[in-house]
């Protein structure tokens, strides 16, 4: 029940933040804090294995979408350092 909770209130977070037209990166990074706290609630709750509260917490595309913004992210911190 704890689960369900808490991802539906992402989903209405993050749909407030579609709505009100926010940067991507902060949708993703809502995203995946919200993966994290759904993983943690797994483990405590339903005693699952750290792996398969892992594969059950985190989707593919939440884990693909996170590196991009982290690539992004080195992008433009080396493009700062070589371009004082």
């Amino acid at each position: 029940m704890l689960i369900q909770i808490i991802g539906i209130f992402s989903i209405i977070f993050i749909l407030g933040l579609i709505f009100t037209n926010q940067p991507l990166k902060r949708i993703i990074v809502v995203l995946f804090a919200s993966s994290i706290i759904i993983f943690v609630a797994r483990i405590l709750t339903t005693q699952q294995s750290i792996a398969e509260a892992f594969f059950n917490s985190f989707g593919f595309l939440t884990i693909l979408a996170f590196v991009i913004v982290i690539i992004q992210f080195y992008k433009k911190q080396s493009t700062k350092k070589s371009n004082p």
